[in-house]
């Protein structure tokens, strides 16, 4: 090459140049083109000429890099063939994220319905001289003036506790108060409007929940804020407290041998404030509408051990009276219905709506989709950068309704069977099922994020169906008792007239248990493992486990649980024999 002219040596170095060849490669090129142009300066050609012939540096340059590279090793096309179909995968990935973002981010939800107003509608129907609230609120305001830690109801193991004592103290103090709860309970409608926020009536009640919404900046609040899972019912917490108090108040009334119609009074205002809590349908108002009806019977079956002279005929009838007339038809039920409001409200604030019962996810819902999954999501701007992703796969609008109507009927119609004739597969079961397992897809399902555990909630109004049919029992071995002196050998015994049917254990759908056990009259089921242990106790890993025994598995399922409670779910024990 050092012997061609200047002319043809710029030639050969602009055209190796434009190769962009591996280095090797371009030392072949140089010298290929060194020896073409030494030839032609051979047959007599200027360098002009042979520069003119060969055109086109450029051009020439990329027909020599294709020749080039197409004698490249097999493993380097491989590799490039790799790396161009990764890209473009890639590139076809960041195409269908920004459709995907485009999508998300222009849909709009549209709020049609007030389906806060709808539950809401009968505490609001309520004319103001007409509801109990009030009243409750003003006694349940002056017992909290005192401090939090005198007004904690603890009655310990005895009336010999300190505890007892500070508590029966704090109760003689607030009587009037207590007189108070009592006389709301008989008011008809309790008319508390849940709201999302605290009204000004109520901001002497609940002085902290008032300050910080006082507080809270407009921004700060999300789609979802504004929806029924907004609202506030902090009303049940004061009105459990409520039935706790009467609760107590009737045990150290009987302790003290005082006659019984104040515990009367506490029992059947214990049942009203249950009626009153079930105001609002909802899933937690009812179960604390439960939890308040199992302290009246507590303070029932209790009294009727420790106290079993402390009430009259005429007050066991009432008793019997009040804990039948208790409408168990549509406990629970009532707020699964309900809760199909509370998932229709989330949809139309979550998804946009085509106007046949379809939709897409909508972006401005990402915060409040946040807040609902619980803190897994922390991050919004990680949320924000992966939701266009995650709602290729995630279900519509109309897959996410059809999954929750055959949840709920699921459970609804699980709640209105009795448990003894339960399928093997809980509601849980059915829900992983539905979703087809709890994979990306199901997980990203707003039934996933919003459906609470049905199955609990169903078996707590059959445990609370026992424990009452169990007191209606006990009541009629009572009786009994007294008019013939001995306690029955068997529930038969005892006459229609004060019994007119024995009624089932929850789980065989066989009557109740009985027994005289050591001298002392026991109601019980036979529990999980549906074997009768003559009213044995229950106990697991050798302790004593009395709720374990209530705890629900189909009998074809036993052997599938290495730990059963042994034993008997008992339902009640009467007086020990002096």
């Amino acid at each position: 090459m050092s012997e061609l002219p200047d002319q043809l040596k710029e030639l050969i170095a602009q055209t190796t140049r434009r190769t962009r060849l591996w280095r090797a490669e371009r030392r072949d090129v140089e010298q290929e083109l060194s020896a073409h142009f030494t030839d032609g300066l051979a047959t007599g050609k200027s360098a002009e000429t042979l520069v003119k012939d060969f055109g086109d540096p450029n051009a020439a340059a990329k027909l020599i890099r294709r020749s080039k590279k197409r004698n490249r090793p097999l493993p380097w096309r491989i590799m490039r063939n790799a790396m161009r179909a990764t890209a473009g995968v890639f590139a076809l990935m960041v195409i269908v994220y920004l459709y995907a973002a485009a999508r998300l981010y222009s849909a709009e939800p549209n709020v049609t319905i007030d389906y806060a107003a709808q539950l809401t509608q009968r505490a609001q129907a309520v004319r103001q001289e007409d509801r109990a609230w009030p009243h409750y609120r003003s006694a349940l305001t002056e017992l909290k003036r005192t401090p939090e830690e005198e007004r904690e109801i603890n009655l310990g193991e005895s009336s010999l506790d300190e505890a007892y004592t500070r508590t029966a103290a704090f109760l003689d103090r607030h009587a009037n108060q207590l007189a108070d709860l009592r006389a709301a309970s008989a008011i008809e409608e309790l008319g508390y409007v849940p709201r999302h926020r605290i009204s000004d009536e109520d901001k002497d009640l609940w002085p902290g929940l008032w300050r910080d919404q006082q507080q809270m900046l407009p921004e700060e609040q999300d789609l979802l804020s504004q929806s029924i899972l907004g609202i506030l019912l902090p009303y049940l917490q004061e009105m459990r407290y409520a039935a706790i108090c009467l609760e107590a108040e009737a045990q150290i009334s009987l302790d003290r041998g005082q006659d019984s119609s104040l515990t009367i009074a506490n029992i059947e205002a214990m049942l009203n404030i249950a009626r009153h809590a079930r105001e609002t349908p909802t899933l937690i108002a009812e179960l604390v509408a439960v939890a308040v009806m199992q302290y009246a019977i507590n303070t029932t079956t209790g009294a009727l051990r420790d106290h079993p002279d402390a009430f009259t005929e005429a007050n066991l009838g009432r008793l019997a009276h009040m804990f039948s007339a208790i409408d168990t038809s549509d406990m629970v039920t009532r707020a699964l219905r309900a809760e199909r409001i509370f998932f229709l409200d989330i949809v139309q604030r979550v998804y946009t709506d085509d106007g046949a019962g379809d939709g897409r996810f909508a972006g401005n819902a990402l915060e409040g989709i946040q807040s609902l999954a619980g803190g897994a999501y922390d991050d919004i701007v990680i949320t924000k950068i992966t939701a266009p992703a995650l709602t290729l796969v995630a279900p519509s609008r109309r897959e996410v309704s059809e999954q929750n109507e055959m949840l709920t009927n699921f459970a609804l119609q699980r709640a209105a069977t009795p448990m003894w004739k339960w399928s093997p597969e809980t509601v849980d079961e059915y829900f992983e099922e539905l979703l087809g397992g709890y994979s990306l897809a199901s997980k990203l399902s707003l039934i996933y994020l919003i459906t609470p555990h049905f199955d609990r909630v169903i078996a707590s109004r059959h445990w609370f169906l026992q424990n009452r049919d169990a007191a209606l029992v006990a009541i009629a071995l009572e009786l009994q008792r007294r008019r013939t002196g001995d306690w029955p050998q068997s529930l038969e015994e005892i006459p229609k007239t004060i019994l007119p049917s024995i009624p089932p254990d929850q789980f065989t759908g066989e009557p109740i248990r009985y027994a005289i056990v050591d001298g002392v009259p026991t109601l019980y089921s036979v529990g999980v493992d549906r074997i009768d242990d003559g009213g044995t106790p229950a106990r697991q890993a050798g302790q004593l486990k009395d709720e374990a025994a209530r705890e629900w598995i189909h009998a074809s399922r036993l052997n599938e649980h290495e730990r059963l409670p042994t034993g008997d779910w008992i339902l009640w024990r009467g007086p020990v024999p002096n």
